[in-house]
């Protein structure tokens, strides 16, 4: 797959700032007409779409919906979710993060029902899901977590809690993202 061009990448392809970059391809003033046409060509060019991640670094904001449902494999739940995710929709989101392979799938069908295109319109990540990117086309990029590492950890703190440790401490476990087709990269 090809490399996604970030606005980093034209501006050093044109031997120009990044914040030029970023005002031309917002059309913000401060760019003569004819630069901002070649940067807007070389991004057309290349394929250029805004990073949702890197976006949502600089405006402090992901436009993320996070639900938590005790058990999503339970119709009542997933049927709330799906609605969930239908209702969101009118208002085109960059990229869903499904955390569950049923909601993954129920999602998945949001979208593709919508009329909205993977991964043009819409990008898809599932969240322990990697038996829905064998399953899906496209097949779905997901979060893949180290579930020896995060249950040794859990138990650790499980049993220094046993022990009397009462502080509360938050353990962060290794993950690692496969990228398949349902993001642009």
């Amino acid at each position: 797959m090809k490399k996604r061009i970030s606005q980093r990448d034209i501006a050093k392809i044109l031997g120009i700032n990044v914040s030029t970059v970023s005002r031309a391809l917002k059309g913000l003033k401060g760019v003569s007409p004819s630069l901002q046409r070649q940067i807007l060509d070389l991004a057309n060019e290349q394929g250029y779409r805004p990073n949702p991640f890197a976006m949502s670094l600089r405006y402090d904001t992901t436009h993320t919906i996070g639900i938590v449902v005790p058990d999503v494999s339970f119709s009542y739940y997933a049927h709330i979710l799906k609605t969930i995710v239908s209702e969101a929709l009118p208002e085109p989101p960059d990229a869903i993060v499904a955390a569950h392979g049923v909601l993954a799938i129920s999602a998945f069908h949001a979208i593709l029902s919508r009329g909205l295109r993977i991964p043009e319109d819409v990008a898809f990540i599932g969240f322990m899901s990697d038996w829905v990117s064998e399953i899906s086309h496209p097949r779905v990029t997901f979060v893949k977590q180290n579930l020896k590492e995060i249950a040794k950890k859990a138990f650790k703190l499980l049993y220094e809690q046993m022990n009397g440790e009462e502080n509360v401490c938050q353990i962060v476990a290794n993950a690692h993202l496969e990228l398949r087709d349902s993001t642009k990269n």
